[in-house]
């Protein structure tokens, strides 16, 4: 016993001296590291942390750079460190930007640069020249293609370094360049990667090699599930190693969805507290009651469908991540608890197994504070976790060489609660029920009908082509003076008062509003749905329209308040409509009908209802119309054009 304390006071010793840095290195301040006194051949690689300058939800060109006058907003942001919040559209922690830092020194004419990766795409230049990427940096969630690839690059210099990197994050919750990068020779860059591979590949084939031995143990032995839980936590370590880390995983499958890859980090983390569990429990099941089994268990399994079934921004969130590395500390400290009863009960193994629980929870708090960026050490679960499961498998080996002599006859049965979901999943289907009809409401406010339905199926709409339909123009007149004489807020209420009970008439008409341009409102009839009656149902809403102004006029001047008048113009013709852009999209119509519409719109008289000879001829035999003669209109000659009198 004592010799077991020893040692491991001599770990927590040598664990605390880790903790003090080997030499005093430069870091970055606004924006400039300063490397003018440190030679990468003979100090050897450095880390780029410190302050980088930081230009939010912008993706400047790195050549911008290069003009003195050019001097955009910009903000310092600590790397490794993750930005605070994002533009105020999206959610907290998305957005993007561009990072940049200037490196002052000399250097070789070819350095190497270690990147592990940045949350959650980005794209790097150094003095102008493009070096490594993951994904696709974007300005949406559509845009963004995330990806975390661990990169080691030989660039070419010449003098001073600028670092400039687009970054985005619409995937985590947290955005930033979350890890340290590192420059160096290009010998001790590549150098370095090879360690780190061959140390990952010694690790993960250790715990495969575990993890086939012992569940060849389990099939030889099924009465006894130690082998059984046991190999299965090498696996889930063996996953573990490989999507953290240097991220080899990725590497191995580079076209993995990262959504996938993110679930099976997260998964293997609590997964493997929650298997050494069950582990623990076949050891000793006097000092580990199946109560606590149980309440790990279904812990562990409510954590998974977390994981399972909700986005990375869900699981990554502070309060998420927070629940879970507390769950986890928690299960280890009762591990710890039923160790120390176990020792107190001279069990067998239960000397070594407190030592080697005691260094997993030593690694554990260092990887919760590296991750949330409060220390800067080392992720060293995976070194930990090899140091640990060797301990193991000894234990777990000679503990199989005395079932083996003594003909021990043991067997456990663990019955997994089952947690019922599905009233989660009936919330969770309602809030998204809910959340539809107010994206499809919002979504029918802009776009016609069919067209909103087109845009939900395809997640584009194209544009089509209508051989005839009929577009009408109105126009506030003298609007400029009057708004003049007015307060604008009684004038936005006024024009507003108009054009909601323009959209009742054009609506109850069948005819499709397509925008309003200031005073002027603009709606056609014929499209998306083509019919035959397009100019009757256009004039049928436009002399509604005229109807609905001329009783307006009369309550405003009743009121002693200046009053509104209107002219509309209508014109039938072809024209193209469709969708245009990508943000703040509206549906719109082009071709000379529309031109020629406003045309008619700006010829016609205050209160009176301007047509095409086109029109005419389709609405003559249901309309009284008067002939006008054939008047010049701007850049369309001469057009025949009549006044509807009925």
């Amino acid at each position: 016993m004592g010799r077991i304390f020893l040692i491991i006071g001599s770990i927590l010793l040598a664990a605390m001296a880790g903790c003090k840095p080997f030499k005093k290195t430069p870091i970055a301040k606004n924006g400039v590291l300063d490397l003018s006194g440190w030679d990468l051949k003979e100090k050897g690689s450095i880390k780029l942390d410190g302050e980088w300058e930081f230009y939010p939800d912008t993706l400047l060109n790195p050549a911008a750079f290069n003009d003195s006058s050019f001097d955009p907003e910009h903000q310092y942001l600590h790397v490794p460190g993750f930005w605070k919040e994002g533009p105020p559209e999206h959610k907290p922690g998305w957005g993007y930007g561009t990072y940049r830092l200037r490196v002052k020194g000399h250097f070789p004419d070819i350095i190497g640069i270690y990147v592990l990766d940045a949350g959650s795409a980005y794209k790097l230049w150094i003095n102008d020249t493009p070096v490594a990427a993951n994904g696709t940096v974007g300005k949406s969630v559509e845009t963004e293609n995330p990806q975390l690839l661990p990169i080691v690059q030989a660039v070419k210099t010449s003098g001073e370094l600028e670092i400039v990197a687009h970054v985005s994050n619409f995937f985590h919750s947290r955005g930033g360049i979350w890890k340290s990068w590192t420059i160096g020779s290009k010998e001790a860059i590549f150098h370095q990667r090879d360690l780190s591979l061959i140390g990952n590949i010694f690790l993960v084939g250790v715990f495969i090699i575990l993890f086939i031995y012992q569940m060849f143990v389990f099939f030889l032995r099924k009465s006894d599930y130690t082998a059984f839980w046991f190999g299965i936590f090498c696996l889930f370590v063996a996953i573990r190693v490989l999507v953290t880390q240097d991220r080899y995983f990725y590497v191995l499958f580079p076209n993995i969805d990262l959504a996938i890859g993110y679930k099976i980090e997260y998964l293997s983390a609590f997964i493997t507290v929650v298997l050494w569990g069950f582990f623990l429990h076949t050891l000793f099941p006097k000092e580990f009651p199946k109560t606590m089994l149980r309440v790990i268990g279904i812990t562990g399994i409510a954590e998974a469908a977390i994981i399972l079934f909700t986005h990375a921004y869900i699981y990554t969130s502070v309060l998420f991540l927070s629940l879970f590395q507390f769950a986890s500390l928690f299960i280890l400290l009762y591990y710890l608890y039923v160790i120390t009863r176990a020792l107190l009960n001279r069990r067998i193994m239960s000397g070594f197994l407190f030592l080697s629980l005691i260094i997993v929870l030593i690694a554990v708090v260092n990887d919760i504070l590296y991750e949330r960026l409060i220390i800067n050490t080392a992720l060293v679960i995976p070194y930990t976790a090899f140091l640990f499961v060797i301990i193991q498998a000894y234990l777990l080996a000679k503990r199989i060489s005395r079932a083996y002599q003594a003909a021990e006859n043991l067997s456990a049965e663990l019955n997994l609660a089952n947690i019922n979901l599905e009233q989660k999943v009936v919330e969770r289907t309602k809030e998204l029920e809910t959340e539809k009809k107010k994206a499809d409401d919002l979504l029918l406010n802009i776009l016609p009908a069919e067209t909103a339905e087109e845009l939900k199926l395809k997640g584009r709409s194209d544009t089509r082509y209508y051989k005839m339909v009929t577009v009408m123009f109105t126009d506030m007149v003298g609007f400029t003076r009057i708004s003049e004489q007015l307060d604008p807020q009684l004038v936005v209420a006024e024009i507003d008062h108009c054009f909601s009970a323009f959209d009742k008439i054009v609506e109850a008409c069948g005819v499709e509003k397509i925008k309003t341009i200031g005073d002027a409102y603009m709606c056609v009839g014929g499209l998306p749905v083509a019919n035959s009656t397009h100019a009757e149902d256009v004039v049928q809403a436009s002399l509604q329209i005229m109807a609905f102004m001329e009783q307006r006029k009369k309550e405003r001047e009743q009121a002693g308040e200046v009053p509104f008048e209107i002219r509309v113009g209508i014109h039938t013709g072809p024209v193209i409509a469709g969708i245009v852009g990508v943000h703040k999209f509206a549906y719109d119509i082009w071709g000379d009908t529309v031109n020629t519409a406003a045309r008619m719109e700006q010829n016609s008289h205050t209160g009176k209802i301007n047509i095409s000879g086109t029109t005419y001829a389709l609405v003559k035999d249901k309309y009284n119309c008067k002939h006008r003669g054939k008047i010049d209109a701007k850049n369309k000659g001469m057009i025949d054009m009549y006044f509807v009198e009925d």
